[in-house]
């Protein structure tokens, strides 16, 4: 009796985990195309609201929303710069 309750549940796990995992991979690629299609639209509006402030670049936003940026001097700027020069 427990080899064929063994036997059972092995075949019902076989059939299930192949449609488990499509669905979760359809999820997740799901997940990270809207997320980088956010990023790109949020890069896209920084690069644009700082066009004619070339010395500047995107730091951080103020609870308000308001952008607050820096110079080349600041530690991470190097990261925005590439980014404003891809463009």
């Amino acid at each position: 009796m427990k080899k064929k309750t063994l036997i059972l549940a092995g075949l019902v796990i076989g059939l299930l985990l192949p449609s488990c995992s499509n669905n979760s991979n359809d999820m997740m690629s799901s997940v990270i195309e809207k997320g980088l299609k956010r990023s790109i639209e949020q890069s896209e509006f920084m690069a644009v609201s700082l066009m004619d402030q070339p010395d500047r670049l995107s730091k951080t936003t103020e609870k308000d929303g308001t952008l607050v940026t820096s110079d080349t001097h600041w530690w991470c700027s190097g990261f925005f710069r590439n980014f404003m020069d891809a463009l």
